[in-house]
Parts: structure tokens; sequence; C-alpha cells
């Protein structure tokens, strides 16, 4: 099953908390609302041979933070996955290189067989 999250404006919006002297703002609360199997249903279910039924259970989260509201998106995944593929276009290209330096009979010893190592996603992500 999938699951629904509820952005809702809670009835607390504006209300100000103070946490070490300095007053904190409810920004956004979000409410999910999920299927779960409780411990207890699926011990008596197993007990009486059956299946065991979910309950409807709802977590909410109050987001005080404004990048946690407000942050960058899905725009820092799309980065990450441009500077992945132009690193792995990076690598490939490098390497064709070599190849034909080697079918061609060429010295392929020493420096020109260096690549630098491959950068993974991580690295635009940590960067944005």
């Amino acid at each position: 099953m999938s699951r629904t999250a509820h952005h809702i404006r809670s009835h607390r919006l504006g209300e100000v908390r103070r946490q070490g002297g300095h007053p904190v703002v409810l920004l956004r609360s979000v409410m999910v609302v999920d299927l779960r199997y409780p411990v207890g249903e699926l011990r008596r279910s197993a007990a009486e041979g059956r299946r065991p039924r979910p309950r409807r259970m709802r977590f909410r989260h109050d987001c005080y933070s404004y990048l946690a509201v407000f942050g960058r998106g899905s725009e820092v995944g799309e980065w990450a996955n441009l500077d992945e593929r132009r690193e792995r276009r990076r690598l490939r290209d490098q390497l064709a290189e070599i190849r034909k330096l080697a079918n061609a009979g060429g010295d392929v010893g020493g420096g020109a067989s260096d690549v630098p190592p491959f950068r993974p996603r991580h690295n635009a992500i940590w960067l944005a």
C-alpha cells in the first residue's frame, strides 16, 4: 500500500515556543496515515491461525526548521545524477583512449594509464 502524506495546517501554527531563549515557530505539520501490524496483533493472529488485521496509524511530524520545509527538494538528486553521469562518461572516455593506445601498440605504461578514480554521486550531494 502507498502512504499518503497530508500536509495540514495545524491550529498551533503561529504558536511560538522557546528553546534556549530563542523563539521557535511551527512552520508545517505533516501527518502520514499508514496501515501497520502491531506486535500484539501478530501474536494473536498466529495463535488463532488467521491473517493479521492491519490497524490504521497516524504519524505526525512537526517542522520547526526552515530547511526541513523549504529545502532544495529534488534538485540536489537531479544534480547528483547529472554529476554521476558526467563522471561515468569521463571514465569511459579515458579508458577508451587507453584501449586505443594499447591496441595500436603504443606504450601504455607510466602516466598514460593513470585514470583518476570515479567519484560517486554522494560527492555532488555533499558539495551542494
